[in-house]
């Protein structure tokens, strides 16, 4: 074989090679403008990708196409069509993502159950390894859709292994990560923590994307008004066991810090066991929400395509 028939027969590695190059880094731009809400970059990168991308890697732009017109998860006619056509693509991540696009569908319209069963699909195929973006989107809608049936404490236990694994690989995307912060505050809030959970959204809001996110202001003005609630509670000089419930329970186990810490007071013990608490929730309380450092400076890596 000459040498220009061996630089013929390699040339098409060559070039699948820089194709292969060249959507990671589109797809890893498409992550980022989705992560400030940007749909018009990215459907701008997604007719990129489709114009670039040989045929069997096609789904990743039509999945970025489909994102684009999502309306931010809320879903339409025309999104939720591509995805369930998605879902049946040959490649295990795009499959593993419109699962969890239609999972966040059904969550929006208030279908938990069929939210869960989407996000149980998605996660037999997606790994952390090949898409720590994707695993991130899970695990944070997972946890809500675990919240909005009223498993608060298995919701914060997700959403706080979630934040252990963003400081320890270090491959996440600063929105996102803040993103997570909120969504522990509201489930905090819920299990009655306003101060822990005030303490995390005001890190949260505090962030240079918070204009892209209202909610995280709205979880904000929720926490301000279960504050104030607390607040206009008067706690008796020797409350009844009995009677203690919730937030009257926090309140009251406040006014005997000066015998010991909430959490060391009888009642502070007595309102973790009556709300059955998760071991990973109660030592994530009894630390200082201040220690827990925010990681989201470092740059995240891009789902690979395989």
């Amino acid at each position: 074989m000459t040498k220009v028939d061996k630089a013929r027969a390699i040339m098409p590695h060559l070039l699948s090679a820089a194709a292969r190059q060249q959507v990671n880094a589109l797809t890893w731009q498409a992550e980022r403008a989705r992560s400030m809400r940007a749909s018009n970059v990215v459907e701008s990168i997604a007719d990129r990708l489709l114009e670039i991308t040989p045929y069997r890697l096609s789904a990743v732009g039509f999945y970025y196409k489909a994102i684009s017109r999502n309306n931010q998860g809320a879903g339409s006619p025309e999104s939720e069509k591509a995805f369930t056509i998605l879902s049946g693509s040959n490649l295990p991540i795009i499959r593993a993502r419109a699962n969890l696009a239609l999972g966040s569908q059904a969550f929006i319209a208030g279908d938990y159950g069929r939210a869960l069963r989407w996000y149980k699909a998605a996660a037999r195929e997606l790994d952390f390894e090949k898409d720590p973006i994707g695993c991130l989107h899970l695990g944070n809608m997972r946890a809500a859709a675990h919240g909005a049936i009223g498993k608060h404490e298995q919701a914060a236990s997700e959403l706080l292994q979630l934040l252990k694994i963003t400081k320890v690989t270090k491959t996440n995307l600063a929105p996102l990560v803040y993103n997570l912060w909120n969504s522990l505050a509201t489930e905090m809030l819920r299990m009655g923590e306003v101060d822990a959970a005030g303490r995390i959204s005001n890190k949260v809001v505090a962030s240079p994307y918070v204009s892209a996110y209202p909610e995280w202001m709205e979880t904000r003005e929720e926490i301000q008004r279960a504050t104030q609630r607390a607040a206009s509670i008067v706690v008796p000089e020797t409350p009844c066991l009995a009677t203690v419930h919730h937030m009257d329970a926090y309140r009251a186990a406040q006014a005997h810090k000066e015998a010991g810490s909430y959490l060391n007071s009888s009642i502070g013990r007595l309102y973790l066991r009556s709300q059955q608490v998760a071991p990973e929730v109660r030592q994530f309380i009894e630390q200082s929400v201040e220690v827990l450092l925010f990681h989201t400076d470092q740059p995240a890596r891009p789902p690979t395509v395989r």
